[in-house]
C-alpha cells in the first residue's frame, strides 16, 4: 500500500487488477471500482481508523468485512446492487447511510435490518431505490409522504430523510402511524 499523496494501489499480485482508492483524514474512498465486496485485506488494515467511507459507483452485493469500520459514522453506498436483504453488521457510531440507486425493493424488511444495526442514525438517503416511491421512479406526492411517515416512525433519531430535513410535522404524523399499527405483546410472539 501507498499511502502517501492521495492515492493509493492494491493488488501487487501477478495478473490482479489494481484497486485505486484514497485514504485521507480518517477518510477511505474507493470508487467505480467494480466491487463486488469489500477486500478483507483492505478492510482490516484501514477499517479500524475509517470515520468515512465511500463506496459508490461499483457492483457490491454484499457489505462482507464492514465490520472491521468499527468506527464508522458515514457510510456511503450510492450506485451499486445491494438490496433489502443485505445483512449489515451492528454499527453503533455510524449516523450517516447514503444508499441511492440500488435494488432495494421491500422498505420493510430493509427498515427491519438498519433499525437495530444502525441505532444513532440521523441521516438516511433512499432515493432511486424501488422502495423509495418518488418522482424517480414515477410515483406521486402522497406515496412519499407515507414513506417519509414510516421511515421515521421506525427510525425517531432521523434528522434527514433524503434530501429533506425531518420536520415536527412529519415526526406527528409518524408517530400517530406508530400508535395506530397493533404490534404484539412479548408474550403474543411465537418463540
Amino acid at each position: 500500500y501507498k499511502r502517501q499523496g492521495i492515492n493509493a494501489e492494491y493488488g501487487d499480485r501477478l495478473m490482479e487488477p489494481k484497486l485505486v482508492f484514497n485514504f485521507d483524514n480518517r477518510n477511505l474512498c474507493i470508487v467505480e471500482q467494480a466491487l463486488k465486496s469489500i477486500p478483507q485485506e483492505l478492510a482490516e488494515k484501514y477499517g479500524p481508523e475509517t470515520d468515512s467511507l465511500t463506496l459508490s459507483d461499483n457492483s457490491l452485493t454484499s457489505v462482507e468485512n464492514l465490520h472491521y469500520f468499527s468506527k464508522l459514522t458515514s457510510l456511503v453506498l450510492d450506485s451499486n446492487c445491494l438490496t433489502e436483504t443485505t445483512l449489515f453488521p451492528s454499527l453503533l457510531t455510524l449516523q450517516t447511510l447514503c444508499i441511492n440507486s440500488n435494488k432495494i425493493d421491500s422498505l420493510e424488511l430493509f427498515l427491519k435490518e438498519i433499525e437495530v444495526k444502525f441505532p444513532n442514525l440521523v441521516y438516511l438517503s433512499m432515493l432511486k431505490n424501488n422502495c423509495c416511491p418518488n418522482y424517480f421512479v414515477g410515483k406521486d406526492t402522497a406515496s412519499y409522504k407515507r414513506y417519509r411517515h414510516t421511515v421515521i416512525s421506525r427510525i425517531p433519531t432521523l434528522r434527514f430523510l433524503d434530501a429533506s430535513p425531518v420536520t415536527n410535522e412529519e415526526r406527528k404524523e409518524a408517530q400517530k402511524l406508530n400508535s395506530s399499527v397493533a404490534r404484539p405483546s412479548a408474550d403474543q410472539v411465537p418463540v
